[in-house]
């Protein structure tokens, strides 16, 4: 149950200083069964949620309509590139057509012409 409970934590990004689970914390059987429930759901959704570089480029889209600025957007990139073995290979990648987007960019083609000159 500990541990079931770090990783709720962690889902929600809340760091370990915001929290305290003590050994011996006590839940009704019906608290004890909702967080249970909770738990197994999202431990579900991350089973089903499949982060690959369309994903990735929507993110990227998402940041360059909010003109580079929203800075929220750029970290969900880094996590949800952080969050995939096959995409941590492209980080260095992805970062370098981040950095060098301008208003004019157009995503989709430019990302394809920038993979075209980079390999």
């Amino acid at each position: 149950t500990y541990n079931l409970c770090r990783i709720n934590m962690f889902l929600h990004d809340i760091g370990y200083d915001k929290f305290s689970i003590e050994h011996g914390d006590k839940k009704s059987d019906i608290e004890k069964e909702r967080i249970n429930d909770d738990i197994v759901f999202e431990i579900e959704l991350i089973k089903q949620v499949e982060v690959n570089i369309d994903y990735i480029l929507m993110l990227v889209a998402k940041y360059h309509e909010s003109n580079c600025e929203d800075k929220t957007i750029l970290a969900d990139i880094n996590k949800s590139i952080d969050a995939s073995v096959e995409l941590r290979s492209k980080k260095a990648l992805i970062e370098g057509f981040v950095a060098q987007m301008t208003v004019k960019t157009d995503v989709e083609k430019d990302w394809k012409d920038f993979v075209k000159m980079k390999s």
